[in-house]
C-alpha cells in the first residue's frame, strides 16, 4: 500500500491541524501542483484523495467529534 506524494502531503497536512472542511484543505495545500483548475475542481480532487485515504484507513470523519462551525 504505497501512497502517493499527494496523500503524504495530505496526511501531513491533516496531522498538524484537525477538524477542515474540504476547500480548507484545499487552500492550504499550497506544495501540491494542480495546474490550472479552479476552487471547485481543486476541493473535488482533495475529496477523491481523502475518500481514497478514507478507504484504506488513514483518515476517517470527525463531524461528530469535531464539527467545523
Amino acid at each position: 500500500m504505497t501512497l502517493t506524494k499527494h496523500e503524504r502531503a495530505l496526511l501531513n497536512l491533516l496531522d498538524s491541524h484537525g477538524g477542515c472542511t474540504t476547500q480548507n484543505i484545499s487552500a492550504r495545500m499550497t506544495d501540491v501542483s494542480y495546474g490550472r483548475t479552479n476552487r471547485r475542481l481543486r476541493s473535488a480532487l482533495i475529496r477523491a484523495w481523502l475518500m481514497a485515504l478514507k478507504r484504506q484507513g488513514f483518515v476517517r470523519y470527525l463531524d461528530d467529534q469535531k464539527p467545523v462551525c
